[in-house]
């Protein structure tokens, strides 16, 4: 474990505690991480019930101070919502600050593994484990969330179905860093980043020998079929099909949230100016799945025909 990184790829700390073993299905191991120390252990029963009983205190002072300043007397329903309801959310902020719970995951060069602990050491973690091969399309999204025109917080999920569409595994969370991803390099962000890069490295490889061998690769966006073939990329909207030559595509790229493929060839051209304009395929990189998989294999045979 010591020459693997955490999923941020810095180096694993000495007191990291991992507690679930790597699951052979996941392959050769590429990053992992655990939020467990060598030394932490559960919390006392007197020291959960003191924070528990600190967090109510807490709540309620809080709760009558605002009843005070809104001036509510115990005639009116709003007095006790403040008055029981800010200890109760103590009661719980103080129980959840002193719970035992841990995660441990990994990912590997043919599929991911997250682990928790609750409770206690001896008991037996939790696990969800995917193996690449089991899923057939990941759909990523990532939102920018605003309030009275002031950036609050990011969203994100990583989620990979299987062929019938059923949710095989998921990743999501919130950060606040408008500039990036979280500098932290302990958030959990970092594992459904990891996962990601590992599951085009699977897939990638897996998709050129099957163009190479003169099939095709479907991508699916928006009730349009985006097929990869050697040297073209197919496009089905509904009945109507288009056909590119790889060779004739100058340009594919990432800008505002959407993926952007652009051919001055058809940019004059009736039925594609028709159905795209300007010679330009654009949509939103969160409604296609395998997005990131879909720029990768189109500038791999972009460069694959320049190079020809």
């Amino acid at each position: 474990m010591n020459a693997i990184e955490n999923h941020a790829g810095q180096e694993l700390q000495e007191e990291s505690d991992f507690f679930a073993e790597v699951p052979k299905e996941i392959g050769a191991l590429l990053s992992a991480h655990t939020t467990l120390k060598k030394n932490d252990e559960p919390s006392g029963g007197i020291k959960r019930t003191g924070v528990a009983a600190a967090g109510t205190g807490v709540g309620l002072l809080v709760g009558l101070g605002i009843t005070h300043v809104a001036d509510l007397s115990p005639e009116c329903a709003p007095f006790y919502l403040w008055a029981i309801g800010m200890p109760t959310l103590g009661l719980f902020a103080g129980r959840e600050q002193t719970a035992f719970q841990h995660t441990c995951t990994y990912v590997g060069a043919d599929g991911l593994a997250e682990y928790t602990l609750k409770k206690s050491r001896k008991r037996r973690p939790d696990s969800k484990v995917l193996r690449f091969d089991d899923a057939e399309s990941l759909h990523v999204t990532l939102v920018d969330h605003y309030g009275n025109a002031f950036y609050e917080k990011t969203t994100y999920a990583y989620e990979w179905k299987g062929r019938r569409g059923t949710a095989c595994f998921k990743i999501e969370g919130s950060y606040c860093e408008k500039s990036g991803p979280p500098k932290d390099p302990c958030h959990p962000f970092h594992f459904g980043a990891a996962s990601e890069d590992a599951w085009n490295d699977h897939k990638l490889d897996k998709m050129v020998a099957t163009i190479e061998n003169g099939g095709h690769v479907p991508f699916q966006v928006d009730g349009m079929t985006l097929e990869m073939g050697l040297g073209s990329l197919n496009i089905y909207d509904g009945e109507r099909r288009l056909k590119w030559d790889i060779n004739h595509i100058d340009s594919v790229s990432l800008r505002d949230g959407s993926i952007i493929v652009y051919s001055d060839r058809y940019r004059a051209s009736g039925a594609i100016s028709q159905l795209f304009g300007n010679g330009t395929i654009r949509f939103s990189y969160g409604s296609m799945p395998n997005a990131q998989l879909f720029m990768l294999l189109l500038k791999l045979l972009l460069g694959k025909s320049e190079a020809a």
